[in-house]
């Protein structure tokens, strides 16, 4: 009798177990300043963890689930494979936290949000910005049946006046059909909102 064992290695890997695959994510791959990561919580934050500044990495397509989130405290540039291909579900947890020490280019693009954020100034959001946002850009982002808000800015959190934030492309839309549905919160006591418009300066907001 012969009998051949035969490996295939795909990824992601999966685990087949009484008729139910359970992914098992690849870790993060790759080298500044280009990274690979799957979209699992692990992966990507290692990928964040090892990156430098000014490095991007790409985020392949799938689903995965946060119950915590991540930091991003450098310039960095996080893409996915698109707005309906790399999703996270949000499970009470603030997706990307972006806390800039400095100034320095921030940008999260291609990828689709969906759940319950995180608490942030007893409200919940997705994505949270504080620190020095000199040139932060949000593109091609899905928000679909989240609850609350996508983005939040507290101006409380010791953002410098002049923050510089960008939304191109963004889809979004609540699952509430009542009470709190914002994709936008702009939040603080900084002394910047009692200044006069200076349109074509850095003291307004401007939405198109």
């Amino acid at each position: 009798m012969k009998i051949s064992i035969c490996a295939l290695i795909a990824a992601p890997l999966s685990i087949a177990l009484m008729g139910a695959t359970t992914p098992v994510w690849a870790a993060c791959t790759g080298a500044s300043p280009s990274w690979t990561s799957t979209v699992d919580f692990e992966s990507l934050s290692s990928c964040v963890s090892q990156a430098k500044a000014g490095d991007t990495i790409q985020v392949a397509s799938g689903t995965a689930t946060y119950s915590r989130g991540i930091t991003v405290s450098k310039p960095l540039s996080i893409i996915g494979a698109g707005p309906a291909s790399t999703v996270i579900n949000a499970q009470n947890a603030t997706v990307f936290t972006i806390n800039m020490p400095s100034a320095g280019n921030v940008r999260l693009s291609n990828m689709g949000f969906t759940g319950v954020g995180g608490d942030t100034q007893l409200e919940t959001t997705l994505i949270n910005m504080r620190g020095v946002l000199d040139t932060v850009r949000l593109d091609h982002l899905n928000f679909t049946n989240i609850q609350q808000h996508a983005v939040y800015v507290g101006l409380w959190d010791a953002i410098p006046r002049h923050p510089k934030i960008l939304f191109d492309h963004i889809n979004y839309r609540s699952s509430l059909t009542t009470g709190w549905q914002r994709f936008l919160k702009l939040l603080g006591s900084n002394s910047t909102w009692s200044l006069d418009d200076g349109y074509g300066s850095d003291f307004f907001v401007f939405i198109e």
